[in-house]
């Protein structure tokens, strides 16, 4: 039986005791959550963020993944303390979100206490309202707009200099797919972000 490692975070199904599987260890044993927990505080914020990316390798490696080993690694293994929220993971998170296609919603609701402002680096919104990739694929915003406005109002941050050059292309998209958007508070905020940039 391998000893785990913090070098080498085990991803993969869940175990039966609740844990994930220890990578290399052919599923011989099975890392418990709180484990994974210790672990990755114990890693430097770039660390953190290659947890994230490695999730989405994770994700796209089986279509059930981003349900039945992601959202769970998220929800259970994940620090809860303030200090691993940054801007740095927020940004890594929203790069997995952006990937996951229909699981949009159930990864979105296990990272979604994870987020922060991101008051830089906005460039991924794009993947948010122009069709990427699968021809006739709808964008994130139209597909999902009630979960892209709670994942906007959670990463946009107050001050108008920080707002997205293209959120407004997000936010008119979101009204098509939702026309009652534009009576949410989160949307209202936004809204007026963007008309004060």
């Amino acid at each position: 039986m391998a000893a785990y490692s913090c070098r080498r975070p085990g991803v993969g199904q869940r175990g039966a005791e609740g844990g994930v599987e220890e990578a290399g260890a052919g599923g011989d044993r099975y890392t418990s959550y709180d484990e994974a927990i210790a672990c990755i505080r114990s890693f430097s914020s770039a660390g953190r963020v290659n947890v994230i990316h490695f999730l989405g390798q994770v994700g796209r490696s089986a279509d059930d993944a981003w349900e039945n080993a992601v959202a769970p690694f998220i929800n259970n293994a994940w620090p809860r303390e303030a200090q691993y929220q940054i801007e740095a993971t927020s940004a890594a998170f929203i790069s997995l979100l952006e990937d996951c296609g229909d699981h949009f919603p159930a990864v979105l609701e296990a990272a979604r206490p994870f987020l922060r402002r991101i008051h830089r680096g906005h460039h991924w919104l794009y993947r948010f309202y122009k069709d990427i990739g699968n021809e006739g694929e709808a964008p994130i915003s139209a597909n999902f707009p009630r979960e892209t406005l709670a994942l906007m109002d959670a990463i946009i941050p107050d001050d108008p200099s920080g707002v997205p050059f293209d959120l407004a292309a997000v936010l008119e998209q979101m009204v098509e797919a939702w026309p009652g958007a534009t009576r949410d508070r989160r949307f209202i905020r936004l809204q007026e972000l963007v008309a004060a940039r």
